[in-house]
């Protein structure tokens, strides 16, 4: 009955997936409006850690009334996200028209430059916009790629993840599984293949680095991997115009000089510039319900 209730669950998703994809964008847009809105108001998760750390973070810029409206539009965001999700889970292995016909492309050649080198990328980024396409969008237009991720206890949503980055190229790696995962991850790197990694979220391990003005405990395996395997640093992000278009960046990132303990810190903070840049640009598109300052006592969960 387990096994039945999961695998009906998951055709259904599948079939969202295909209905949305064969709605018009923006009635899909509308819809997702409506569905972020009735969150933030009727069911308000985590509208109390949004709110603090938007009023943290860009409360210099932004009075209360602005703070709350973007706020709602956050939760609109998630609105995209969801129906975004259930699309990308309908894609076949062969998907190649939704990327041509719905992403442009900057920085493309920069990318194609670091993996023409040979020794691997260090993909980096954070939890922007659409930011589950990363992976089907590679496979198909530049590399392999092996993405360190938090398995989700939620066997349904696990596999709904992984319905989502179903493509024999894309690799999925439990990342509370530090060996394996470090072993994964550098052996796609001397393969001269993509190894992708958010950025963005706490890491109770971790040295603090600035973010928006406050610490944060900041990943740091990014420029671990790159000194240890020579491979280049990209940073890139997926930000919604609209539903059904959107703009993928890429841009090459160098590391400090330093190395040791200062060099990562000096690069910790330079990939949280790269991050708090891109959020000030599209503030209602990122993860904002990510408790991102755990242990900082300026902010309280």
């Amino acid at each position: 009955m387990y096994i039945f209730h999961h695998y009906t669950s998951m055709k259904a998703v599948l079939l969202l997936g295909r209905l949305v994809r064969a709605m018009p964008c923006f009635l899909v847009s509308a819809m997702a409006v409506m569905l972020g809105n009735l969150i933030y108001f009727c069911v308000p998760y985590r509208k109390s850690v949004i709110l603090q750390q938007m009023t943290k973070c860009l409360g210099n810029t932004l009075d209360n009334n602005e703070i709350r409206k973007l706020a709602r539009l956050n939760y609109v965001h998630y609105g995209h996200v969801l129906f975004e999700s259930l699309l990308l889970a309908s894609f076949g292995k062969g998907e190649t028209d939704y990327f041509e016909e719905h992403f442009t492309i900057s920085g493309k050649e920069e990318l194609l430059q670091a993996l023409a080198q040979g020794k691997g990328v260090v993909l980096i980024g954070g939890h922007m916009g659409f930011w589950e396409a990363f992976g089907h969008w590679l496979v198909r237009y530049a590399s392999p790629v092996t993405v360190p991720v938090k398995f989700i206890h939620n066997h349904f949503v696990q596999k709904l993840r992984e319905q989502m980055q179903a493509h024999p190229a894309i690799t999925l790696v439990d990342s509370r599984m530090e060996r394996q995962r470090s072993v994964v991850v550098i052996r796609a790197l001397k393969k001269g293949e993509v190894a992708g990694l958010f950025i963005d979220q706490y890491r109770p391990s971790e040295e603090f680095a600035p973010f928006f003005g406050h610490d944060a405990r900041t990943n740091s395996t990014a420029a671990i991997l790159a000194r240890r395997t020579n491979a280049a640093i990209i940073y890139t992000y997926i930000v919604r115009k609209r539903f059904g278009s959107y703009q993928m960046h890429f841009q090459r990132v160098h590391l400090p000089d330093a190395d040791g303990k200062g060099g990562a810190a000096q690069a910790n903070a330079l990939f949280n510039r790269l991050l708090e840049e891109t959020i000030r640009t599209y503030p209602d598109q990122w993860f904002w319900a990510h408790r991102r300052f755990k242990e900082n006592p300026e902010f309280t969960y």
